[in-house]
Order: structure tokens, then C-alpha cells, then sequence
């Protein structure tokens, strides 16, 4: 049950940071400019 639980959660993160750190980061970019246009900090 451990090791079941564990795998999946390990792995995909890993997998994506590796294969596509484009896309996260684009995927980071978006989430960042849409926070900063519902609360401008200036």
C-alpha cells in the first residue's frame, strides 16, 4: 500500500520537471499573471 501510494506521486512530478520544464514554467507564468491581475500590488 506504501509503495503504491508513494510511486505515483514520486514519479509524475519528477517526469514533467524533466521532460517539460517549458510548459511548467509557462504553466507558472500564466497562474503568476493572472494573481497579479485580480490583485495588483501596486
Amino acid at each position: 500500500m506504501r509503495k503504491t501510494s508513494n510511486f505515483p506521486k514520486k514519479i509524475i512530478p519528477t517526469k514533467y520537471f524533466k521532460t517539460k520544464p517549458r510548459i511548467w514554467w509557462r504553466k507558472l507564468l500564466k497562474i503568476i499573471r493572472i494573481i497579479y491581475n485580480i490583485y495588483p500590488t501596486r
